[in-house]
């Protein structure tokens, strides 16, 4: 006949930390590749968009010039404000509606 031990309180793993430590698997299973290795990916692509500024920075002060208004472009103001509107103003409002919304739930 064998003798059953006595557990110790916090020698053996609940059944509530393996229920959380299977859905932590599970969970990192599900992750793919893009999310799991997504931090290295956006310091490489900073370190590439470095390195492409170091090497090409006649193109990007060209770039740069027309960004800044330093070309014969002409935008009209109409188009400006439209376009601050459309992307800018409308999408904060309907993200305002949907949060209130959203919180009223």
């Amino acid at each position: 006949m064998r003798v059953q031990k006595r557990a110790i309180p916090g020698a053996w793993p609940s059944p509530r930390s393996n229920r959380r430590n299977h859905r932590e698997k599970v969970r990192r299973r599900r992750d793919g590749v893009f999310e799991r290795y997504l931090t290295g990916r956006v310091f490489l692509c900073i370190l590439f968009g470095i390195g492409l500024g170091h090497f090409f920075t006649d193109t990007f002060q060209a770039i740069l010039a027309l960004l800044l208004g330093l070309s014969a472009i002409t935008v009209p103001w109409e188009t400006l404000l439209l376009s601050v509107l459309v992307y800018i103003v409308i999408p904060l409002i309907i993200a305002n509606l949907w949060r209130s919304w959203a919180a009223g739930l």
